[in-house]
């Protein structure tokens, strides 16, 4: 399947305890080949939960995917929550 043909999923993480079950949920996803790619939108609070569960401590919002995987990924976006313009918002 081409990438261009694949799904397009988006990923919240808002802070609820369970930073263990969005690392695995994103690293399924990037290994997918019928996922063409994921946009991953992260709250404060949801990276004080990758800090606090698992360690993930990024200085950049965008080495958050590769932090997560602990691989490469190219597959997997960050948005800023506060993005009311960003490409999965309502009306964009």
């Amino acid at each position: 399947m081409a990438p261009s043909e694949g799904k397009v999923v988006t990923v919240g993480v808002t802070g609820a305890s369970g930073a263990i079950l969005a690392q695995a949920a994103l690293r399924l996803l990037d290994a997918d080949p019928h996922v063409a790619q994921v946009h991953l939108v992260v709250t404060e609070t949801g990276v004080r939960l990758f800090a606090h569960e698992l360690g993930i401590v990024a200085a950049d919002p965008k080495q958050l995917p590769a932090l997560i995987t602990g691989t490469r990924t190219t597959k997997i976006e960050v948005l800023s929550n506060k993005d009311v313009g960003a490409s999965i918002a309502s009306g964009s």
